[in-house]
């Protein structure tokens, strides 16, 4: 439950020096994900406790607690946070509890988004922001959802795409340049290559 951050400007990788390092006290427990913001001067740490702790890169200090709210359904296992995630310009961060998606927008201090969970049926593992507007969401039956974050809420997401046989989704990448491109990673090992133009698969 520490967090450590190096410094690798040093090409020779035995002289990586620790940078700084701080006890994640707020979620005393394991962290389960980890999002640098725009500017690499903070980092988004979010572990078991239903809460993301932000915490200046250069010293370790934790600046503050974003707090996220208590979801009761079957797939919520003791307020654990699988994913967090800034969005381009840090306005927006998100993370995944159970089966929801939540956006805390930072400048206003507000909760901004929440998907409900009647679309939703497994547990949130990755998350990965488009551009300010979109964010796509994986879980554990295998589904990569595309969610309008201009709502406050929402019942449905714009599209879907599913892993042919369910596998659950592990990890999962979209690059800022390019709001067309995503790939994922699954538990039965294979990677998908997706075009969100067009919903296909593009590595067969």
């Amino acid at each position: 439950n520490d967090l450590k951050i190096y410094d690798l400007e040093d090409k020779d990788i035995n002289k990586y020096k620790l940078k700084s390092t701080s006890h994640n006290s707020t979620n005393n427990s394991s962290i389960n994900c980890l999002s640098w913001n725009h500017t690499n001067q903070v980092v988004a740490v979010c572990g078991n406790k239903g809460s993301v702790s932000l915490y200046q890169a250069n010293n370790g200090h934790e600046l503050a607690v974003v707090p996220f709210p208590e979801i009761k359904d079957p797939f919520y296992e003791k307020n654990i946070i699988k994913c967090v995630s800034f969005s381009s310009n840090s306005r927006y961060l998100a993370c995944g509890i159970a089966s929801a998606v939540h956006i805390w927008d930072l400048k206003k201090r507000v909760l901004k988004f929440t998907s409900t969970n009647k679309v939703i049926k497994g547990q949130v593992n990755c998350l990965s922001f488009l551009n300010e507007n979109y964010l796509i969401s994986g879980d554990s039956t295998g589904y990569i959802r595309l969610w309008d974050t201009k709502l406050n809420t929402a019942d449905s997401p714009k599209f879907e795409l599913a892993h042919e046989s369910n596998a659950s989704l592990t990890c999962m990448e979209s690059p800022f340049s390019s709001q067309t491109k995503i790939v994922s990673g699954y538990n039965d090992g294979s990677l998908y290559l997706w075009n969100t133009t067009t919903s296909t698969n593009l590595r067969k």
